[in-house]
This record gives C-alpha cells, structure tokens and sequence, in this order.
C-alpha cells in the first residue's frame, strides 16, 4: 500500500500495490506523480487526480532497481534487465537502449548541470552519454583493492555533489569511492 500523509500524519490518500516489495520511489519534479517501482510493475500515480497507471516490467528482480529523472524533469530512465527504458513526463515509454558494445547497464545517473547520462556498467566502466545518445567517454573504475576491476568495482548507488563535479559511487565491495568529472578518481 502507497499511503500518502499530511505532515501532522492525517490520512489524504492512499494506493493498493499489489507487490509486498517497493525497490524504489520517486516524485516527479513537478510533484504530479509518485512513482513507485515494485518488483514487477512501475505505478505511475497522478496524486491529485487518483489517476493510476500500472506498467509492467520485464525481467526477475532483482534485474532493475533505479529510478532517475533528468534534471529538466522530462524523462524518467529505469534500469531493467541489464537495459535503460526511458519514459516522457506522462509515464508513456519512447525509449528502449542497450549498450551498444554489449555492456550489461546496472545503474544510471543525470549530470546535474550538462543533462547528459551516466551508466555504470557490471564490468565497472562508467559510460558517459550526451542528451542525443552518443556516446562521449568510457572509463573503467579503478579500485585499489580491484586493480584488474571486476564486480567488486561496479557502482549500485551513485550521487553527484551539487557543482557536479565528484561523483559518489557506493560499490559491491562495501566501499565508497570519489571520482572527479575527467579523471578516473579524485584524489
């Protein structure tokens, strides 16, 4: 269940979500929607009108997890299966990419200030995509325990900082490593 609740608490509405499992939520920039990613199903609920749209996801959980608006609010990326699905502001797909050099995709995070994408991939490279879709740059995480790179080295959580300039990558090794915009890691 999505419930929605004043600040004091009050009950002013409320969502059944037929998953026991929400992997992810969001809002949408302009507060219009929640969007709540289940283990099978992206719920797109328009809070001020009641509006519902379910919109089933492929793959086995727990193959997708990341919700990420675009900074102007336009789109919404979703990792699934490996791929990037892209919907508009009114939750309708028109976009569906795979890495084009086979990459299988497992996080995804906006520029704050370029718009462009970034995708972490399961062999450890982050790759950098301006808004058209071409690809800019490819570079393989580093990590001094890794050297080789490797799984320990894949990003499952990122985070820019407001200048976008670091970007936080939490890795499958436990660690948290800094990296800065054109260099491999900040030092």
């Amino acid at each position: 269940m999505v419930r929605l609740l004043s600040r004091t608490g009050e009950h002013l509405a409320a969502y059944p979500v037929s998953s026991a499992l929400s992997l992810d939520i969001t809002w949408s920039p302009d507060g219009r929607w929640i969007i709540v990613q289940t283990d099978d199903t992206l719920l797109w609920w328009e809070v001020a009108s009641d509006r519902v749209r379910m919109l089933p996801l492929r793959g086995a959980p727990p193959s997708y997890e990341y919700l990420r608006w675009h900074p102007s609010g336009s789109v919404l990326t979703v990792v699934s299966d490996g791929n990037l699905l892209i919907f508009d502001a009114e939750g309708e797909l028109i976009d569906t990419s795979t890495d084009p050099e086979g990459h299988v995709i497992m996080n995804c995070i906006w520029h704050p200030i370029s718009g462009d994408l970034i995708t972490a991939t399961r062999d450890a490279r982050l790759l950098w995509w301006d808004q058209h879709g071409t690809l800019l740059s490819s570079t393989k995480l580093r990590h001094p325990l890794f050297p080789q790179g490797g799984v320990g080295c894949t990003p499952f959580s990122m985070a820019w900082d407001a200048t976008g300039t670091y970007l936080a990558a939490g890795l499958y090794d436990r660690t948290v490593q800094i990296y800065r915009l054109g260099d491999e890691r900040a030092p």
